[in-house]
């Protein structure tokens, strides 16, 4: 984390109140973002009040309700509702653990706007994504969500899912990735 921080990055990606601990523990300054839509009872509160954390994530109804109860400041808070983004190209799936579809989401998106939090989208194409093309086509995915809920997006968070060279891997340039998503 310190070699991260000297390294200029000052956000951070994080998928438990643990994580944020450490992270805020270490780097006081950094910014977290509370990005896996689902959390234990009590940590969206936690990491709210304790840690000013305003970035959440959710992919269903009962996690934006338990969201919103635990914050209660809905206007302070930036919600991503996470799209699953089934496109192959990745050595593991994420699109079965998490997300839903663009038109649920599109509904999340209303109830968010409505709540008085900022909507945003966010997706994980997978790990180890060997197809730069499923950004393409998660970005598209994210593109019509946006149209179907007829709300204006403050963000579009693309997840993770660049691969790295493990044995028997053979990855794409980088640049592939972010012509690809630019």
């Amino acid at each position: 984390l310190a070699q991260i921080w000297a390294a200029g990055i000052r956000h951070f990606d994080t998928a438990s109140l643990g994580e944020i601990e450490i992270v805020k523990k270490l780097l006081p300054d950094a910014v977290c973002h509370f990005m896996t839509p689902v959390r234990f009872p009590g940590a969206a509160k936690a990491a709210f009040e304790k840690y000013g954390v305003s970035d959440y994530v959710v992919d269903t109804d009962f996690e934006l309700d338990k969201l919103l109860a635990e914050t209660g400041q809905a206007k302070k808070l930036r919600i991503f509702v996470r799209i699953a983004t089934s496109l192959g190209g990745a050595v593991l799936e994420m699109a079965s653990k998490f997300g839903t579809t663009p038109e649920d989401a599109a509904k999340l998106l209303k109830r968010v706007a409505a709540s008085g939090a900022t909507p945003a989208v966010t997706f994980h194409v997978g790990s180890q994504c060997l197809s730069p093309f499923s950004y393409a086509q998660a970005i598209e995915m994210a593109r019509r969500t946006a149209g179907f809920a007829k709300v204006e997006l403050a963000a579009l968070d693309i997840g993770g899912g660049f691969p790295g060279p493990l044995l028997g891997n053979d990855v794409p340039p980088y640049h592939w990735y972010f012509d690809t998503i630019k």
